[in-house]
């Protein structure tokens, strides 16, 4: 059984975020996940949050992975098993990526600045 959970977490870090909101939110509906189940795809969200603050080049990337993260919080959530910590964790890290993009919005607006990446 230990190692079905190991490689099922290797499997999890191959699904887009997308799936794996849709794969919480199932187990979530379906109330099959346990505390467990729901501790590896929080961690799981952790670990990509903790990695994907670089690559949100845009606006649409910012707010599809903000959604995305938030559907698997409130899927744990009304699963019953939602860590505080995650939640400070994925807070901090949103609102140190919203503060990036606040920062490139403002220098970009600002008289003879030069963008430094396209922003859509």
């Amino acid at each position: 059984e230990a190692c079905i959970k190991v490689k099922a977490k290797e499997n999890l870090a191959l699904l887009p975020l997308r799936s794996l909101s849709n794969l919480a939110w199932s187990l979530a509906s379906l109330g099959r996940g346990d505390a467990d189940t729901f501790l590896v795809l929080q961690a799981e969200l952790v670990e990509r949050v903790a990695h994907a603050q670089p690559a949100l080049a845009g606006t649409a990337d910012l707010k599809e992975f903000v959604v995305d993260t938030l559907e698997v919080l409130w899927a744990a959530r009304t699963a019953g098993h939602l860590l505080h910590a995650v939640i400070c964790q994925i807070r901090l890290a949103i609102q140190r990526t919203g503060s990036d993009v606040n920062a490139r919005f403002q220098s970009m607006s600002e008289p003879n600045s030069k963008p430094t990446s396209k922003v859509s």
